[in-house]
């Protein structure tokens, strides 16, 4: 089917938000950090599929425990199966944390966070203002009850707040909380016996120069939930957390688990540390982040390792660059916002780094 052909049948039988939110480019394959389609043109890709490529597209390790799997056993609902076990074992030991819970999507696993919280104590759940957390009806009412860099928790009463979920930057941007912020309001919470959940879902899995993006506030959460680049492409996501996790004995479903995507996250996981990205990522952050101010002197530019966005203040100029670094070669994701997110795989090299950059200054021209 050609590209014409193929995006008038999407837009034909697929809900409008799901075939316009993107360019108008057709994947055919991927290779590390390079996109093609079927025509043969090639993208270098900074959008890592929205933060899940950490080890490239297709590595080696991922895709030779994929097929692997694949011969042996797809689903098992939630009978044990031996990549589960491993990969619980290996996710509590990085995180340093007790137990998981595996689920499928982003939403769901924060979804399970909140109705744990509220399982644990009743009453208002705070959340970072602006900040996505999911589709769910529970994820979506977090936006009632908002803290934002200049709230302190002074005026609260913290009997009647069940939880602190806080995420190291807001999905619109690669703009970091303030550490000091998030030190006075996790110290609130547990000086209060009020749990502190942290979504990892773009900042983990070494996308910032460390496993997980708390790891840069001196902190320890009671959860984290992960997904997105945990299952090198696959559907899975988890809630690790300690004690807090026997009030989400019920909060799995059919998928959680499966032994497939188990078997890519715990190679992703192995992955990463084989070829020491998150290292590679942390000492590549001042380099990367000289070449970005350096190209765009008049911008604010925000992020940490290999997450970053240039403010441009203008919804319509962001997108409108976007769609023109399509058209020279570079894929962006298209956030809709005031911002440009940057988030190529861990594995891009220095060059295509560079050559990204040089499209996108073009673009801005």
């Amino acid at each position: 089917m050609d590209k014409s052909k193929l995006i008038e049948e999407m837009r034909k039988y697929e809900v409008s938000d799901m075939c316009n939110h993107e360019v108008p480019v057709v994947w055919d394959k991927a290779d590390d950090f390079y996109i093609y389609d079927k025509e043969g043109n090639k993208w270098i890709d900074f959008t890592s599929g929205i933060f899940v490529a950490n080890v490239g597209h297709g590595a080696q390790k991922v895709k030779e425990a994929i097929t692997n799997q694949t011969n042996k056993l797809i689903h098992s609902y939630i009978f044990p199966n031996e990549p589960r076990v491993k990969l619980a074992k290996k996710l509590c030991d990085i995180a340093g944390m007790e137990k998981v819970l595996f689920t499928v999507t982003g939403s769901e696993a924060n979804d399970a966070v909140i109705q744990m919280m509220q399982r644990n104590r009743e009453g208002k759940i705070l959340s970072i203002g602006g900040a996505y957390y999911g589709s769910t009806i529970g994820c979506r009412a977090l936006a009632n009850n908002v803290i934002d860099e200049y709230t302190s928790p002074e005026k609260l009463n913290p009997a009647e707040i069940s939880g602190l979920f806080l995420q190291a930057f807001r999905g619109k941007d690669a703009n970091f909380m303030p550490y000091n912020w998030i030190q006075i309001w996790v110290k609130w919470a547990q000086d209060n016996n009020i749990p502190v959940g942290f979504d990892e879902m773009q900042s983990g899995i070494g996308r910032t120069g460390k496993w997980f993006g708390f790891q840069h506030y001196n902190i320890k959460p009671d959860f984290i939930t992960v997904g997105k680049a945990l299952g090198g492409g696959l559907p899975i996501s988890a809630v690790v957390g300690n004690d807090l996790l026997k009030r989400g004995e019920d909060l799995w479903s059919t998928h959680s688990g499966n032994p497939v995507c188990c078997a890519s996250a715990l190679a992703t996981l192995e992955t990463i540390e084989e070829q020491g990205l998150i290292e590679k990522t942390a000492e590549k952050n001042d380099w990367f982040a000289k070449l970005l101010t350096e190209t765009f002197p008049d911008n604010k530019i925000y992020g940490q390792g290999m997450i970053w966005a240039i403010y441009t203040g203008d919804e319509n100029a962001t997108q409108m660059i976007i769609k023109k670094c399509a058209q020279n070669g570079l894929l962006l994701v298209s956030t809709y916002g005031l911002a440009i997110k940057i988030g190529p795989p861990l594995t891009i090299s220095d060059e295509a780094l560079k050559e990204g950059i040089q499209i996108l200054k073009k673009c801005f021209a």
